[in-house]
């Protein structure tokens, strides 16, 4: 289904194509690199902006770099990767437009990145100093706790700006979140056991 451009790609656009290709290149955009694509169901044109932004920035103003830049997106968007905030800013400068879907994504990815280097480390911390069973327990009952605010305040957003993710992306990304806690804080505590033993063996071998 053909979904409009929205302002920021249509300026791209503007920048960086020739005039003969700019009505197919926005036609291009509009019918193939829409909501047809892998998990873009729905989606519209602000919410598909930073993936029309990657195939742009992959493109470098040619047009068939860009035909297959739109068939790698639709084969998997994950074949479509870079750092398309920065690309954005430095194309289009005071002129790029403020997309809340796009900018919350980005400062959702940060919180992300957050979590997981506060799981990995407080478990590392606290197996590497012998914590008890009870002081893990809370440390469980504390993530659990910002779990449950984190996706209170996705749910606010949503209804804030209307659709911010809808629901059902809150969960997949609160699972995901979740997921990601668990997973790292076990590798921190298994870090923590590695690092004392190592220590050990060093301290022993150096007697």
């Amino acid at each position: 289904m053909a979904v409009p451009l929205s302002p920021n790609v249509e300026k791209a656009i503007e920048r960086l194509f020739p005039d003969e290709n700019k009505e197919e290149v926005a036609r291009l955009l509009i019918e193939e690199c829409a909501d047809n694509m892998p998990n873009s169901k729905n989606q519209d044109a602000y919410q598909l902006e930073d993936i029309r932004f990657r195939v742009l920035m992959i493109s470098e103003g040619d047009v068939k770099k860009l035909y297959k830049a739109v068939q790698m997106a639709n084969r998997d968007f994950r074949d479509v990767v870079g750092n398309v905030y920065k690309y954005k800013k430095n194309l289009l400068g005071d002129d790029l437009e403020h997309n809340i879907h796009s900018e919350g994504f980005r400062y959702g990815m940060n919180l992300n990145w957050i979590t997981i280097v506060v799981a990995f480390s407080s478990s590392f911390f606290l197996k590497y100093n012998e914590a008890s069973a009870f002081e893990f327990v809370w440390v469980i009952y504390a993530v659990v706790f910002a779990c449950i605010v984190y996706i209170g305040i996705l749910f606010i957003l949503d209804r804030i700006f209307r659709k911010y993710c809808g629901v059902s992306g809150i969960i997949q990304y609160a699972g995901a979140v979740i997921f990601n806690i668990g997973y790292f804080a076990f590798l921190g505590f298994l870090a923590g056991i590695a690092i004392k033993i190592v220590i050990k063996t060093l301290m022993y071998l150096l007697q």
